[in-house]
């Protein structure tokens, strides 16, 4: 009895992790669409697409592809002088490189996207990614 009642646990887990997982896939292919409709070469829009495909492979456990996105959104935010998003670009993939276990990779792109909101005011948003 106790062994059905742990298969039903289980179960139940993996099929909320399946859910989930088809859930981000989908919502993966829905920004690729948008980023291939994109009609005007608007940087800005592209980048913003690049991190939030950087962050939804993130959560997919997918860090070679979502390394790939933050890097392409990273470059044009930094260009750009776009303070805040290069910092929490950063730190998607400080996180990134804790899952693969490059332990110190990730505490010095952590420092440097601290050392960039630092430099800015000390919003709630700037705050939240501080702590």
């Amino acid at each position: 009895m106790k062994i059905n009642y742990f298969l039903l646990i289980l179960f139940f887990c993996f099929s909320d992790v399946n859910a989930q997982t088809k859930e981000r896939l989908n919502r993966i292919d829905s920004i690729h669409v948008l980023l291939n409709g994109l009609k005007s070469p608007d940087s800005l829009n592209i980048a913003r697409l690049h991190f939030k495909l950087g962050e939804n492979y993130r959560r997919s456990l997918k860090s070679d592809s979502a390394y790939f996105y933050y890097q392409k959104a990273e470059k044009f935010f930094s260009k750009s002088g776009l303070k805040f998003e290069t910092a929490i670009t950063l730190f998607g993939v400080a996180v990134i490189q804790t899952y693969d276990k490059d332990y110190t990779g990730s505490e010095v792109t952590s420092f440097e996207a601290i050392t960039l909101l630092e430099q800015l005011e000390q919003t709630n948003d700037v705050k939240k990614y501080k702590a």
